[in-house]
């Protein structure tokens, strides 16, 4: 692992919660079910990345360019500087998923598209929608072999997938190959939704990390996310 990629923005504790960011390098896992917060998290460490002079490719499978965008300003993230400085690269695939075109393009399309990995980090949101119709293990080791030949040289991956979208088998297989795993999760108390962040694995973490936090998305200037630690 190498240098630490920091996410701090000053408005909230996430890149202190997450051990003071990402070692450079790293492969790193986020999954969760629907509605969880999987995606707002990974758009929160993006626009911190991109603040603490990182550059981010966000691959998405959910969104198109101006909903990104819009979905980015909602939370008082604003990216259209990086955009426009090429510090940030978009890529949208949507509404190319589908269950007519699959397998084999959008694995081939990751391995094979090096522009992808020109940038210092890579996030993809989601990998689920991608790989859920793979019926053929040996591409989905083929894949993750190719990942971590890409975190070998420095870059970061940071991956998204729904739960409910895969078996236990190809969950398993990812879980075990990330150098950081965290899920997020969401439960009804009362008549409040609670949403967390749990850090299941960090290898080589520099600094402490907490192990699960809380966070809600509040409205304030646009809409924030705040982190607060479970005691």
């Amino acid at each position: 692992m190498g240098i630490m990629q920091g996410f701090k923005i000053p408005r909230d504790e996430l890149d202190k919660k997450l051990g003071g960011g990402f070692p450079s390098g790293s492969l790193v896992l986020i999954d969760g079910e629907h509605g969880s917060g999987k995606s707002v998290l990974l758009q929160r460490i993006a626009f911190g990345l991109l603040e603490n002079g990182q550059s981010v490719t966000y691959l998405s499978t959910q969104l198109t360019t101006r909903d990104f965008i819009s979905q980015m300003y909602s939370l008082n993230f604003p990216v259209l500087p990086y955009l426009a400085s090429n510090k940030l690269l978009f890529i949208s695939v949507y509404p190319l998923i589908s269950e007519t075109k699959h397998g084999d393009f959008f694995f081939t399309k990751l391995m094979e598209t090096r522009e992808l990995y020109n940038n210092d980090i890579l996030m993809v949101d989601t990998l689920s929608s991608i790989i859920k119709y793979n019926k053929d293990n040996q591409k989905l080791s083929d894949l993750i072999g190719f990942f971590k030949r890409i975190t070998g040289t420095g870059k970061t991956i940071a991956l998204a997938v729904n739960n409910a979208d895969l078996d236990e088998d190809t969950l398993s297989v990812l879980k075990s190959s990330a150098h950081i795993y965290i899920s997020t999760k969401q439960k009804t108390v009362g008549d409040k939704i609670k949403q967390s962040i749990v850090v299941n694995k960090y290898l080589s973490a520099q600094d402490p990390y907490t192990t699960i936090t809380n966070f809600r998305i509040v409205p304030k200037i646009g809409f924030i996310i705040e982190i607060s630690s479970i005691s």
